[in-house]
């Protein structure tokens, strides 16, 4: 039987926020169990996450500082609409 981990945990494993996990489980990207009123995350689940994002993996310290050509693009205020997305405001 696979081992049952809570989300802290898993978050904890992968050293992000619960927050986070939660955003995945809820995306449909991290698969979960509901055990009673608490939600869990396979061991193996959350193995096979990893290999597929592939983000664990990733050495992104021998990468330049992107180099705008030209300008850098002037800053836009930008606002969150649920069930819409982020929104810029012109």
């Amino acid at each position: 039987m696979d081992a049952l981990l809570t989300t802290r945990e898993a978050a904890e494993m992968l050293r992000v926020s619960p927050k986070t996990v939660w955003a995945w489980i809820r995306r449909g990207l991290l698969p979960a169990v509901r055990v009673g009123r608490l939600w869990r995350v396979r061991a193996s689940d959350l193995e096979a996450f990893v290999e597929r994002r592939g983000w664990m993996d990733a050495d992104l310290t021998h990468l330049p500082p992107y180099e705008w050509e030209g300008e850098i693009p002037p800053m836009r205020p930008v606002r969150y609409i649920p069930g819409r997305g982020f929104i810029v405001e012109d």
